[in-house]
């Protein structure tokens, strides 16, 4: 395996679509996001009565290149996706929609499409994947996946590409055992991504200023994470998501908040070589909550949270040199996609109905569509 060039610095759920955002680990953080892949852009969202577990399924909606109008595609996923699903993609263009845990499942069923979803295989991660939604990243030729807790908390699994031949590479007990993991301070492990082929975990810390961001190589695990701006290098932060961008990493951080919020945001992009990138401080107001995060086609980072004063919708470059505040979406946006060359979209589940709004001068309301739901087809 190569090694990441990078400074040392059966439950029931329903996967939630808003947290609040706080110092430690985030448990759950949102599933609800979007990514972008070789010829479509992909959206993940809750439908159907979301204050019932059973009644609640997870959509799984494609924007295929060039078209004007989302698509269900969850029907690929072949069974009831009330855990949530977790999106992942690979340098090849090959998209992952991988259903969590949920009622009797104890694993997690996958869909697999390298054709931007004209076909469909399936496939599955055999422990199933941890609640957020940043679990499941796709080298060219392997895969990794964080696994739902065990006794030695979540686990890190290794497997192929074609998702099979899963193996456990290490768990959050074991990593937080390490020089790297005591640095740390571990708390949980929340995402995973394939840079070079070696696995790179992002994790919750609990030594205040440290980014849980630890490489595997032949030395063993290493902390490679950004430096904090000293303004926050006083408080726990949680690795949130973990992109891999031009052989480098662009991560967005969270970390506890301060007298009258309740989270900072920071987006930190390095290039590869080890030098790392780190954007101002983007402060989350106290009562607040996350509602959606994920990469954008520019290989930025887009952050959604919601609150009584109304949303916050903001990018970050993908160059950790700051963010782009947007017009506030409409009320009940779930999340937000940003396809390669056109606008950006922001979309919510209306019970059975989805609908979409694009960014121009404003947000204006583009489709709604009826999606078929089977309401008491998990209990």
């Amino acid at each position: 395996m190569a090694v990441l060039g990078l400074s040392a610095a059966a439950c029931s759920s329903s996967g939630s679509s808003t947290t609040p955002v706080q110092g430690g680990a985030l448990s759950p953080t949102p599933l609800a996001t979007s990514l972008e892949s070789a010829g479509a852009t992909w959206a993940t969202i809750p439908m159907g009565n979301l204050d019932q577990p059973l009644n609640t399924f997870w959509q799984l909606f494609e924007l295929p290149q060039g078209a004007t109008g989302w698509s269900n595609q969850v029907q690929s996923t072949g069974v009831a996706t009330n855990g949530g699903i977790v999106l992942a993609s690979s340098p090849g263009g090959t998209v992952v929609a991988a259903v969590r845990p949920s009622n009797m499942l104890t694993y997690s069923p996958a869909a697999v499409t390298d054709d931007a979803g004209r076909s469909w295989s399936t496939s599955l991660v055999d422990a199933g994947l941890a609640d957020h939604p940043d679990t499941l990243a796709l080298g060219s030729d392997d895969a990794f996946a964080l696994a739902a807790g065990g006794d030695g908390g979540e686990q890190l699994l290794e497997g192929g590409a074609a998702l099979g031949d899963w193996h456990r590479v290490v768990d959050q007990q074991a990593l937080a055992d390490t020089a790297a993991g005591r640095a740390c301070g571990v708390v949980s492990l929340v995402a995973v991504a394939d840079v070079s082929g070696s696995a790179v975990v992002g994790a919750a810390c609990s030594t205040p200023g440290t980014v849980g961001v630890l490489s595997d190589g032949p030395g063993g695990w290493r902390l490679a994470g950004p430096r904090l701006p000293a303004s926050l290098a006083r408080r726990p932060a949680e690795v949130l998501g973990l992109w891999p961008v031009d052989g480098g990493l662009d991560t967005l951080v969270a970390v506890s908040g301060g007298t009258g919020q309740e989270a900072d945001l920071v987006e930190a992009s390095s290039a590869g070589a080890g030098q790392w990138t780190v954007s101002s401080p983007s402060a989350i107001p106290d009562g607040d909550a996350m509602a959606s995060f994920g990469p954008t086609a520019s290989g930025g980072v887009f952050v959604l949270a919601t609150g009584p004063r109304g949303d916050l919708l903001e990018t970050g470059s993908g160059a950790g040199t700051g963010w782009t505040v947007l017009p506030a979406p409409p009320g009940g946006t779930q999340t937000v996609a940003f396809p390669a060359g056109g606008p950006a979209y922001a979309m919510a589940g209306d019970g059975t109905v989805l609908k979409v709004w694009s960014l121009a001068a404003g947000w204006s309301l583009i489709q709604t569509t009826d999606v078929p739901i089977q309401f008491g087809s998990s209990s």
